[in-house]
């Protein structure tokens, strides 16, 4: 089963996995990719610029927290025309994805290509993109024989 960038828009993330584990063959694998929820909480987490180290730094202002976030999908367009968004913190997967029977086996942080703007800034911007994942890669089992 593959989940791409889906999880952190249904409100019952838990019977998504649920449904996945009934699926799924004993030894079976669920594949998930999400935002990832330690630097990108909606509305929670931003880039920031320490101009006295010249660092550029990634804020995070809640992250334990599980919320609902309403976000508007075309910024500067319709107001009216929004999403949910669904922030979760890491330990929450773990954890509903071993209680459904999926055993998280595999997991890999993932950075954004995102190609910064020429400038004064953009040896950091870079770095900061090199080292804070934006993405998260989750691989779970189904347990059994």
């Amino acid at each position: 089963v593959l989940i791409v960038l889906a999880i952190q828009n249904i409100a019952s993330a838990h019977r998504v996995f649920a449904e996945c584990t009934r699926i799924l063959k004993p030894k079976g694998k669920l594949y998930m990719v999400l935002n990832h929820p330690s630097f990108r909480v909606p509305q929670s987490t931003s880039w920031g610029w320490d101009a006295s180290h010249g660092v550029q730094y990634r804020r995070i202002d809640r992250y334990l927290s599980e919320s609902k976030i309403k976000i508007q999908m075309h910024p500067g367009g319709n107001p009216h025309a929004t999403t949910i968004s669904f922030h979760r913190p890491l330990q929450y997967y773990v954890k509903a994805l071993g209680k459904s029977g999926l055993l998280v086996n595999d997991m890999e942080e993932w950075i954004s290509h995102k190609k910064n703007e020429p400038g004064p800034k953009a040896e950091a911007e870079t770095r900061a993109r090199k080292e804070i994942p934006l993405f998260l890669f989750l691989q779970a089992v189904k347990d059994g024989a």
